[in-house]
Parts: C-alpha cells; structure tokens; sequence
C-alpha cells in the first residue's frame, strides 16, 4: 500500500481559456530570458514537416536537456515487537540483517533534439539512474525493483526519420528505430523499429523487435533478458472520419508475441459537442478477452457524467500481454510467467463485471463537487473456486475541493467498499489442529478510507507547498471463529493512516526544486515496525 494515499475524488481544478500567442510573446533570445521549452510537446508530440533554411528556428529549440538529481533516505525503525510469526527483527537488525535507515542518490536525464543533423531527424534518450549503497546480505527498510535492477536504465533511446520524400504517397512515411514504447493491444517495451504513414483521415504502422524488461537485472548477460522467443511484431490503423463530416474515430491493433496474437477493436463516437461514446473489444487468438464501453456527457455547462462497464472473460491477460500464466492454467509450461504467479500472486482470471458511475460539478466558480459508485460481479460458474484477489464488491465515494483567493486549495474525499465472500465455516474443535481456509474466504471484508488535503500555490512556475492526510480501516474475514458459548467471533480490524508533504520551488525559469516526506503510522499487521517513512529531495533542470 502507498505511504500516502492520493484523493480519488479529486478534480482537476477549471482552467480558463489560453490566449492566442503574439509576435511580443514569442521567446526571442536568451539574453531576454527566453522560458524554457517544454520538453513533452517537444519530443512527444508528432514531428513536423521539413522547414526551409530560412525557416529554421534557433539551436536552443531544436535541442532540450533535462537532468534531475535527488537524494532520498527510506527508514522503518523496529519497535522491538515480534512479526505476527514470531520473528524477532529487533535481533535481525542487531547482526546487520535487517537496515533500518537506507540513503541514496538517484537521478534522471532526458536528450532530445529535432532537426539537428538533417531536417528531418528527431532524437530522444531518457535513462535513469541510482546509486545506493549494497544491501545483498540485508534487508532494507522499504523493498524495491533496485536490489536486483542495475543502477542505470534505459528507458527509452531512439531515432526518427520524418519527411525524407517528396513523393506526394511518400512523404507522409515516418520510420523510428532503437529502445521505444508502443501502444496498441498493450503497452510494448521493445528495441526494433516502426515504420508509420499517416495523413489528415488514416493512419497506419507496423512495428517489430525484441521485447525488453522494464528493469534490467544484474544477472542477465547485457540483452536486457531477451531471448529469441521475445520477438514482438505489432500493427495498427486508425481512421478518422470526421474529415469527412462524420463524428466517428475507428482502429484496430494486433500485437503477436510468444505464438499468441492480441488484438484491439476501438470506435469513438461524437454524437454531439459534449457527448462522447467509446467502445472497445479486446483479443486473445480470437477469442473475446475484454469488453468495454465508456460513456462521458457535458449534462450542463459546469457538470458531467460519465459511466465506464467492462466485461472481462477468462481469456483477459491480468497484468500485461506477457502475463500468460494468469490467463488460463492450460496453457504450455513454457509460455508461463512464473514471475507474475511468485511476486504479483494475482491468481487466475474469472469473468468479471465491473461498472462505475462518476458525476461532477463546480459551483460558485470555486467548489468542486464529485461523487462515485462501482460495483464488480464474479460471473464465472457456481462450481469455480473464486479468486481470493477478485471478490464481488460495492462501493461508493465522494469528494470536494475549495479554492480560496485563488492561491489556496483545500480537498477532502472518502470512500467506502464492502467485499462479498462466502462465509467462513465455523470450526467447533479450537483446541486441536484446524483445517485451512478455501482461499476465497481470504482477504478484506470491507474498508472506509478518507483524505484531506490543503495546497497553497504563489503561481504558475513559483513557489507551492502541499501537504496530505489519510486515515484507513479495513475490516478482515475472520478465517477461525471461537465456539465458547455467547462469545463473539473473532474480528481482525486493522487501522492506519499517513501523509505526504512536499514543498516545490522555482529558481528561474529552467530550475525547479522539490522535497517530498512521506510517513504512514504503526501497521497492525506490521507490529514489528513503527512505521514506515521516506524522504526525498531533487532538482530539475531544463535546458
């Protein structure tokens, strides 16, 4: 669970419309302080078309540097208490097993430039990085990916090639080749390329390369893990007929890997100026993984609703594409992500519904209003064992958000979920041994949670401060329940709470700094630790 519980019913506060630029608005050199450009419309938007010579805007447009470095200290202090199996981390930490107190320094740097070196190229490096002291032989305070991930990471590190023909067919040809992200049936981590044509209505690509891990390990021979079985083919079109004066957007993808094909049908429908219709269908070797359907309307000028239904089957991947193992229990060994059953323990997949309704509105130009409800529904067969991370549930929530003087913020939210499981049998013989529990009788039987939270903003690129409240109870299924006359069943009721404050600060234009603490209380199903903190500080500069 996160240190800091982040407000779900929160709104993303009204923003009034942008004035049109001017020539006296527009960055001239440095020595007149020209603001920084910003690096995600630079490099992630789609590439523009060659420019004439004479056309051509300064280097320091063309090319944008970002570096952000940080130090962060992560502790848990033992309180001294035994685990709830009786491990003693006291004496753990005593013989150097176990770090209390764990500092570190991390950073990240991202490059990318356009039009340097040829008209028509476009670069982009992001990488990240840590340095922490070695902890193999102990544990640290707070487990993370970095104690078998190397320090330094590529995430992305590519080329592009956009407007090379003048060819009327041609010209629309854009080629990307290196280490990449692609989107379709799922999110493709790959190094391969992808070659795109696209015009004012369609829209058509193609990719292929080798599937790389997110985070690359200290025991893998330098190719990421990747083996020949990783090759990831991918295609997709889009067509956009509203060119022709009809309000729908349709696309189909295909993604193959590990001699399974997924795939993705989606249409979007524009009824009217506020009114917004979505539909999509999922794939697995031809076979229905997930149906969805996403409605949003504008019901008055400040107010809107929208309604989100999703139909999963058994055949629906749990946590990516590769995730083959929580699929379905037929398939081969070899195509069985092992990873995903020992760490993410997520179980099989069991057709599922889940809906959710959500309505907002804003009153007095100052007051956000939000309020939630969902439900999920196991539709599987009587007969099949339900999945103990997969209960039927009902939930609703609500939120509210005041601005004051335009500069300060205050939020508040809460949330309230009751789960559905069978009911625990009763065991009549406490003093001798006791049958284990179905599976689907584990876990949480309800949870209320609530959040506060207050922020003060001196302006756009200036000074803020923020900071966060939340306070959780969740209420567990009592899997052993004592058969002494008149005496109440045993009840597992666990309380905790924490926050999260940060402080940001602009020293000009290009350099940012930022501070963040996050602290949870004493967890009851932790009694070992007093709590769990972590503090962070790093500076971002643009150039």
């Amino acid at each position: 669970m996160p240190l800091a519980l982040r407000l779900r019913m929160r709104m993303r506060t009204r923003q009034l419309a942008a004035a049109p630029a001017t020539d006296d608005a527009a960055p001239r050199s440095r020595a007149a302080g020209r603001a920084a450009p910003d690096l995600d419309a630079m490099i992630l938007s789609a590439p523009r078309r060659r420019r004439r010579r004479d056309d051509e805007p300064p280097l320091a447009d063309r090319l944008v540097l970002r570096v952000d470095l940080g130090l962060a200290v992560d502790g848990a202090r033992t309180s001294g208490r035994p685990t709830l199996d009786g491990q003693d981390l006291a004496a753990a930490a005593e013989a150097d097993r176990y770090r209390s107190v764990r500092s570190y320094g991390f950073g990240e740097a991202y490059l990318g430039s356009r039009g340097v070196g040829a008209p028509s190229l476009s670069t982009y490096f992001a990488s990240q990085a840590r340095l922490a002291p070695s902890v193999a032989d102990a544990t640290p305070p707070i487990a993370d990916v970095y104690q078998v991930a190397r320090d330094l990471q590529v995430r992305q590190a590519w080329a592009e090639s956009d407007g090379l023909f003048e060819n009327r067919w041609l010209q629309p040809v854009r080629a990307r080749a290196g280490r990449m992200y692609v989107y379709g049936p799922a999110i493709v981590h790959m190094d391969g390329l992808v070659l795109s044509w696209e015009n004012a209505w369609l829209s058509v690509s193609s990719a292929g390369g080798t599937r790389v891990a997110d985070y690359a390990t200290t025991t893998d021979d330098g190719t990421d893990g990747a083996t020949a079985d990783d090759t990831v083919t991918s295609s997709e079109a889009r067509l956009d007929l509203r060119h022709f004066g009809l309000p729908l957007v349709a696309s189909a993808a295909t993604t193959r890997y590990l001699t399974h094909d997924h795939g993705e049908l989606a249409a979007t429908l524009v009824p009217r100026r506020d009114w917004l219709i979505r539909s999509s269908f999922r794939y697995l070797d031809a076979q229905l993984a997930r149906l969805r359907l996403f409605l949003r309307a504008r019901v008055t000028e400040s107010s809107i609703i929208s309604v989100d239904a999703q139909y999963r089957t058994a055949d629906d991947w749990f946590w990516d594409y590769a995730s083959l193992a929580v699929v379905s229990d037929t398939l081969p060994a070899a195509h069985l992500d092992g990873a995903a059953q020992r760490y993410l323990d997520l179980g099989e997949v069991k057709p599922r519904f889940t809906s959710s309704i959500q309505a907002g509105t804003v009153l007095r130009q100052n007051v956000d209003l939000q309020a939630r409800a969902a439900v999920a529904l196991d539709v599987s067969s009587p007969e099949t064992q339900l999945n103990p991370h997969l209960p039927d549930y009902i939930e609703g929530g609500a939120g509210v958000e005041v601005r004051v003087r335009r500069a300060i913020n205050l939020a508040g939210s809460v949330l309230v979920r009751d789960y559905r499981r069978p009911f625990p049998d009763r065991i009549t013989d406490v003093a001798g041994s006791q049958p284990l529990p179905l599976r689907a009788r584990m876990g949480e039987e309800s949870l209320v949670e609530g959040g506060a939270s207050a922020r003060y903003s001196g302006g756009a690129r200036r000074f803020s401060v923020q900071g966060e409240l939340y306070l959780r109870r969740t209420k567990w299924a009592g899997l052993y329940q004592e058969d002494a006359a008149g005496q109440a069943p045993v009840i597992l009721l666990d309380f905790h709470g924490g926050g999260r404050f940060s402080i940001e600060a602009w020293v000009n234009p290009r350099v940012r700094l930022r501070g963040e603490y996050d602290v949870s209380s004493t967890l009851d199903l932790a009694p070992e630790l007093r709590g769990i903190k972590s503090l962070r500080f790093f500076m971002e500069g643009t150039y």
